[in-house]
């Protein structure tokens, strides 16, 4: 009558052939291994009530865990509280708790909505992610202080960059739907990253002048390298 089919248990998916445990995220496409509730989607959003007023900890934690989000990882400036009224407060502690202090601001609507730019991203790579979203956002300034036209740009060699910074902001955006408004600054990268400060060695210096580079108003070796 045929070979009897073999049945595998969810408890089979844990490891891998070599006894690698396989993370969350290959199981839960397998659709397996995963509780109810778990969605690893990186964003959330839940109510809270006058009753949840001392129990944002544990409210955040377990949304915080659905959400396949490490501790580390969170984003304040992601994180929205907003009372019956339509106030916002977001990324400011001081607000944060003034809001929550307020019993007849509930209920109140916690939000964590990612950067488009992060979402889905490992933690360990956000600051040199940062580091590119700000050389972009040098590139995005040059472009539009030269009006988006090649002919504002002197030098022949320098027209093949300009166009090629085109086509960067355009895949940018386009992959991420990141339109650099809110690109931080170099020095706001180095502040939160110390360690990245090496990436903005030579950088630092051209990228806020890239426009008057691009004009022929700077020689960039003599501005880099002259006394």
């Amino acid at each position: 009558e045929g070979l009897a089919v073999e049945r595998i248990a969810p408890s089979d998916l844990d490891q891998g052939p070599g006894g690698q445990p396989l993370p969350h995220v290959v199981r839960k496409a397998w659709g397996q291994g995963v509780p109810d509730g778990i969605t690893l989607s990186g964003q959330f959003e839940f109510t809270m009530n006058v009753s949840d007023k001392d129990s944002l900890g544990e409210m955040l934690t377990w949304h915080m865990l659905s959400a396949g989000i490490l501790p580390g990882s969170l984003d304040n400036r992601c994180l929205k509280f907003t009372n019956q009224k339509g106030q916002v407060a977001v990324g400011n502690k001081e607000d944060i708790s003034r809001i929550l202090a307020n019993t007849s601001a509930y209920p109140i609507k916690v939000k964590y909505e990612p950067h488009p730019a992060f979402r889905g991203m490992e933690p360990e790579k956000v600051p040199e992610y940062e580091v590119n979203r700000v050389m972009l956002r040098w590139v995005k300034e040059a472009v539009a202080e030269l009006g988006a036209d090649m002919s504002n740009v002197r030098h022949i060699h320098q027209r093949r960059t300009f166009e090629r910074y085109l086509l960067y902001l355009e895949d940018h955006y386009y992959q991420t739907g990141d339109m650099l408004e809110d690109a931080p600054t170099h020095l706001e990268v180095i502040e939160r990253y110390p360690w990245m400060e090496k990436a903005f060695l030579l950088t630092n210096k051209t990228g806020p002048n890239l426009s008057k580079i691009l004009r022929g108003e700077i020689d960039v070796l003599e501005y880099l390298f002259g006394s």
